[in-house]
C-alpha cells in the first residue's frame, strides 16, 4: 500500500512539474485591435464633422465631409458629356454599317470607307475619355468624405468644421479611429514560451474575470532574441474588456 501511495505521489509531482514547465500565465495589456488614421484624398472646406473624441461609431458612419458642391457640378457635367458621347458613338457605329454596305456594292470609295472607320475610332476614344472623366468625378465625390471603416471609437480629431483641408505629398491624418469589435492583448514572453506558440494558433486569455479564446496575430523577436513580443486578437463580446486593462495570457 505504501508503494502505491508513493507512486501516486510521484505521478502527481511529475504532472505538476510538466504543467509548470509547459503552461504559464503571462500578464498582458489590452489595446485596440487596430488604430487607423484617416484622411481625405482631396482639398476642400470641412462642412460636416458629426463626431467627437471618445465617441463610439458604427461601420459606414459619416465622420467628416468636405464641401461637395463643386465636385457634384463636375460629376453632372461629366455625366452629361458621357450621354452625348454615347449618342455620338452609336451614330458612328451606324455610319460604319452603312459605309460597309455601300462599299460591298462598290458604291463607296476605299478612302471614304477609311475616313468612316477613323471617325468611329475617334468616337470610341472620346467615349472612353468621357467614361474616365465620370469615374474620376465619382471617385472625388466618394473620397471627399470619411466614413468609419469598422465599429470603433474616435481616438483623435485634428480638424474643425469650417477648416480648409489641403493634402500634399504627405497626407495629414484628420481622424483616428480604434477598432472596438476586435481587441488585442499584448505581452512579452520568453524565447522558450515563444517556441510553443505560432502565428494563427488559438490560445486562451482571461480578462475581467472571463476566459476567452484568442488568435496569435504577431510574434516578434526582440533585438536580444531573449524576449518576444506576443500579440493576440480576441472578440470582447460578453466581457468587460477595455483598452488599458490588464489580462492574463494562458500559454500552452
Amino acid at each position: 500500500m505504501t508503494t502505491i501511495l508513493k507512486k501516486c505521489a510521484l505521478g502527481v509531482a511529475l504532472f505538476a512539474l510538466v504543467r509548470y514547465t509547459y503552461a504559464a500565465d503571462v500578464e498582458a495589456r489590452i489595446d485596440w485591435g487596430r488604430r487607423v488614421p484617416l484622411s481625405t484624398a482631396f482639398v476642400g472646406v470641412v462642412i460636416d464633422l458629426p463626431i467627437a473624441v471618445g465617441q463610439h461609431v458604427k461601420k459606414g458612419q459619416l465622420l467628416l465631409r468636405l464641401d461637395q458642391r463643386a465636385l457634384r457640378a463636375q460629376g453632372d457635367a461629366a455625366r452629361a458629356e458621357l450621354d452625348y458621347r454615347d449618342a455620338a458613338l452609336k451614330e458612328a457605329q451606324l455610319e460604319q454599317q452603312r459605309a460597309n454596305e455601300l462599299n460591298e456594292r462598290k458604291m463607296l470609295a476605299e478612302h471614304e470607307l477609311a475616313m468612316v472607320n477613323i471617325a468611329l475610332l475617334d468616337a470610341r476614344r472620346l467615349h472612353a475619355a468621357a467614361q474616365a472623366a465620370l469615374a474620376n468625378a465619382e471617385y472625388a465625390l466618394t473620397y471627399s468624405e470619411i466614413r468609419a471603416p469598422f465599429d470603433g471609437m474616435i481616438l483623435a480629431r485634428a480638424v474643425e468644421a469650417g477648416q480648409f483641408v489641403q493634402t500634399g505629398l504627405q497626407v495629414t491624418p484628420l481622424v483616428e479611429i480604434g477598432e472596438s469589435v476586435r481587441l488585442t492583448a499584448r505581452a512579452n514572453i520568453s524565447a522558450a514560451q515563444a517556441a510553443r506558440v505560432s502565428v494563427g494558433s488559438v490560445i486562451a486569455i482571461s480578462v475581467g474575470g472571463k476566459r476567452v479564446s484568442a488568435v496569435v496575430n504577431e510574434l516578434i523577436a526582440a533585438q536580444n532574441k531573449d524576449k518576444w513580443a506576443l500579440t493576440v486578437n480576441f472578440d470582447p463580446a460578453g466581457t468587460n474588456a477595455a483598452v488599458g486593462m490588464k489580462a492574463s495570457v494562458h500559454l500552452p
